[in-house]
């Protein structure tokens, strides 16, 4: 039997990864067995895989390893990402490492080394320079590889879209906007949060204000948030929330509380919580 399943990892107080799995109407959540001890600083999840950013710098990496996902690598990092199927790592000196597939040429990389953060799409991939330019690679049929003036603060990739938050607090979007998931907003916001149909943006009070196919909004208060077909936010006490596009499915994570800031300065950029889609 096929089912479309949601998985999300959180960084614990003490630096340990926990990991849940949750359908997309919540009809059942649980814990699986992906959990990680030690002291990580970020946790991405993709399609069959999760990874962690250790205090160290170095990733590791377990689930499935198609395309050499399941392998650790040495780095050091200070950032990590995670596509469908690829995962890049930014290093201290602004260059960028990709790996995994690379049908649509999403870890080619780019010839700049002046990165501050990289967000990684379903098939593609941006990064955004210390100037705030946007300088993007892979899969482009709907425009989401296209390289964006900004400026920008943060970025985030979803699959055919991606956002950038404005040094002002707005959103600019760029990519398939089927279902409205591409509009720009005005904002003023903290955080941007890119889906598969949808994008969510946290505002200075903490609740979310969300626009596109899978959009609903939250009052939170919320210090950060991850979104794909649900979201999710991390509240005040490092408890995890979620709630689905229908309002109906509005549920908590387990095993909080939740690490609410590893730092403070890059919350937006270092994800201490992570969502994707798995397939069963």
């Amino acid at each position: 039997m096929y089912k479309r399943q949601i998985q999300g990892c959180g960084i614990r107080p003490g630096g340990g990864v926990n990991c849940w799995s949750a359908y997309s109407h919540f009809t059942e959540l649980w814990h699986n067995d992906a959990d990680q001890e030690g002291s990580y600083l970020q946790a991405v999840t993709g399609l069959y895989h999760s990874c962690g950013l250790r205090a160290n710098g170095s990733v590791h990496c377990w689930g499935r390893d198609d395309f050499g996902l399941g392998v650790d690598h040495p780095g050091p990092y200070v950032q990590i990402t995670s596509g469908m199927l690829h995962v890049c790592g930014l290093r201290a000196d602004g260059s960028i490492d990709c790996w995994g597939n690379n049908d649509a040429g999403q870890t080619n990389g780019s010839v700049y080394n002046d990165f501050v953060q990289v967000s990684a799409g379903m098939q593609h991939t941006c990064g955004l320079r210390a100037i705030g330019r946007v300088d993007c690679w892979g899969r482009n049929a709907f425009g989401q590889a296209n390289d964006q003036l900004g400026p920008f603060a943060q970025i985030d990739s979803g699959y055919f879209h991606n956002c950038g938050l404005r040094p002002d607090g707005g959103v600019r979007c760029w990519g398939s906007s089927y279902y409205g998931q591409a509009v720009d907003s005005p904002g003023p916001y903290t955080q941007v949060s890119v889906g598969r149909y949808s994008t969510c943006a946290l505002r200075p009070d903490g609740s979310v204000h969300c626009w596109g196919q899978y959009a609903l909004d939250n009052d939170g208060p919320f210090l950060q948030i991850s979104v794909f077909d649900v979201a999710c936010g991390i509240k005040t006490d490092g408890s995890v929330l979620c709630w689905d596009r229908w309002g109906e499915g509005t549920q908590s994570a387990p095993f909080a509380p939740y690490a609410p800031a590893v730092d403070p300065q890059r919350l937006s950029q270092r994800t201490v919580l992570s969502l994707s889609l798995i397939h069963i």
